[in-house]
């Protein structure tokens, strides 16, 4: 379970995506920390979720990913 959580973070919904840029044009997308989402809702069984993934898919409003450029590709100029 560690593994699952540690230094993990996922991107909001579609749908929430669209209304933090709606509300905020010019300001970054921000993720949101595995750890702390565990930490704060009902308790996670996984293979219940897997399972449910399994049979249903994933919704829409969750097929999304966000990308952060890494520190050194911000960087510009070289060493």
């Amino acid at each position: 379970m560690s593994t699952l959580y540690s230094e993990k973070s996922f991107s909001m919904t579609k749908t929430e995506g669209i209304e933090f840029i709606k509300n905020k044009p010019n300001q970054p997308i921000p993720t949101k920390k595995v750890l702390t989402k565990a930490l704060t809702k009902n308790q996670l069984n996984v293979h219940e979720f897997l399972a449910k993934i399994e049979r249903e898919g994933i919704s829409e409003d969750h097929l999304i990913i966000g990308l952060k450029p890494k520190e050194r590709e911000l960087k510009l100029e070289l060493r």
